[in-house]
């Protein structure tokens, strides 16, 4: 690997460091390009379809924003991490369901693995995955030993965890207020769809608090930072306050080569006035 790198810079009249700020530049590219997760994109769908099922009272045009919307609360949570996981873990639970399973039976529940530990790289944000790495890499670890019923019991927890994730949760209850809205459109109860679709707001709200990247903090913290006075421009502190009853005599300017003249301090109430001694 170190020859092919050395051959590549020889080719290329390229250092180390330039390599490095390349790489670099493509990763970026490569994040750019790859955009926002798909659930973050279906979530602003699902916003808009139920702000436009909120503003119209037509039944047949009510009818199939809430068809329409419960497609896409489906399709979020096959997107979600959560849902990836779980789905490739029934199908690993599916190759190992004989008691010693075949090599080529401990051969695809392997890959199913791989495949949900992938579901958790690089997701932006993390939130949206849970934490589940540790059993998936153990139960790897496992089924790679020839331990299919430890693995199994891995694989079971995960699901379970994966399952009960925060965003399954929400986005279960999010399709449940979709379907109890369409029920109610159907008996003409005007109100319960007004309710139901007002809790359908509320869980898209509880899912964009996990989904969206928040950016808001950090320029908070930057603005804060830029409106900090630096040390050269903060003021130097104000002299303490004189003593009540004392007054503190200004000192006037003096002319280079001329007698200083001494100021006399106003007399104090009650009390006899004195000249300053000079020296």
């Amino acid at each position: 690997m170190l020859q092919e790198i050395l051959e590549y810079q020889k080719k290329g009249g390229q250092d180390l460091a330039q390599m490095l700020d390349d790489l670099k530049a493509q990763k970026a590219a490569e994040a750019a390009a790859k955009g926002p997760h798909p659930l973050v994109t279906d979530l602003a769908v699902a916003e808009q379809l139920t702000a436009e099922a909120q503003k119209t009272d037509d039944v047949k045009e009510l009818t199939s924003l809430l068809h329409r919307l419960q497609f896409v609360l489906m399709s979020m949570v096959a997107e979600a991490p959560s849902g990836t996981i779980v789905k490739r873990l029934e199908r690993a639970r599916l190759e190992l369901t004989l008691e010693r399973p075949s090599a080529e039976d401990a051969s695809r529940a392997s890959k199913e693995l791989m495949a949900a530990l992938d579901s958790c790289l690089g997701v932006e944000p993390a939130e949206l995955v849970p934490a589940v790495l540790t059993r998936l890499e153990a139960a790897k670890k496992k089924l790679d030993q020839g331990d299919a019923n430890g693995a199994r019991q891995l694989i079971a927890e995960a699901q379970e965890q994966a399952t009960s994730h925060t965003l399954n949760g929400i986005l279960r209850q999010a399709m449940a207020a979709a379907r109890g809205a369409e029920e109610a459109v159907n008996r003409g109860a005007k109100g319960v769809v007004k309710a139901e679709l007002e809790e359908l707001a509320a869980m898209l709200e509880k899912v964009a608090a996990v989904a969206v990247i928040r950016t808001e903090e950090p320029a908070a913290e930057t603005e804060a930072a830029e409106t900090t006075p630096t040390p050269a421009e903060t003021p130097e502190p104000a002299a303490p306050p004189a003593a009540t009853g004392a007054a503190v005599p200004e000192q006037p300017t003096t002319p280079a080569g001329s007698t200083p003249t001494p100021q006399v301090p106003p007399p104090a109430r009650g009390g006899s006035t004195s000249a300053p001694v000079t020296r």
